[in-house]
């Protein structure tokens, strides 16, 4: 069996039994085909990074679980043809548990955010400024005026100023 995790977005308007019901749904589909539920979280009411059915809002509901590879499709096949969910996720999990349980019972946050941090003092450290040097794109110029871009090193659309002298350029190419 492997660990997954699965998110869905329930629209906020319904009522709490049934953003209820639909939480159970997904942890009776979970159970009834051989899996086991490690953590269930219900995030809440939260706003939308993205309008989604012309909603602001939505309800978050997240489950950590053991499975068979059969099980996540099952309960993307049930989401997709339920019109209550907004929106569903579900990946396989990295997460360590016996670290997650080891954090749990010394009291500390079962997210491990110190690794996290890690990585991203890594990426960004400043020790090797020679290289970074190397690496960075030298800045471009932005000419922000309202002057013809022709020649902007940008590339510039090249228009031609609209006033006589250019149409009496074309009409002599064509003589």
């Amino acid at each position: 069996m492997r660990l997954y995790e699965t998110t869905f977005i329930t629209d906020s308007r319904l009522p709490e039994s049934e953003i209820e019901d639909e939480i159970k749904r997904v942890e009776e589909t979970i159970n009834s085909n051989g899996g086991e539920i490690v953590e269930t979280q219900r995030w809440g009411v939260r706003r939308l990074a993205y309008e989604i059915e012309k909603q602001k809002q939505g309800y978050y509901a997240h489950f950590l679980y053991k499975a068979n590879p059969e099980v996540p499709g099952k309960l993307e096949t049930g989401f997709k043809v339920n019109e209550k969910i907004m929106r569903f996720l579900t990946v396989v999990s990295e997460i360590d548990l016996e670290e997650r349980q080891r954090r749990i019972e010394a009291g500390e946050s079962p997210t491990p955010t110190i690794e996290f941090e890690d990585r991203r003092r890594r990426r960004f450290d400043d020790d090797d400024d020679e290289d970074d040097r190397r690496r960075r794109r030298p800045r471009r110029h932005h000419d922000d005026d309202d002057d013809d871009d022709r020649n902007d090193r940008r590339g510039g659309r090249g228009r031609r100023p609209a006033n006589d002298e250019s149409k009496n350029d074309s009409d002599e190419d064509e003589e």
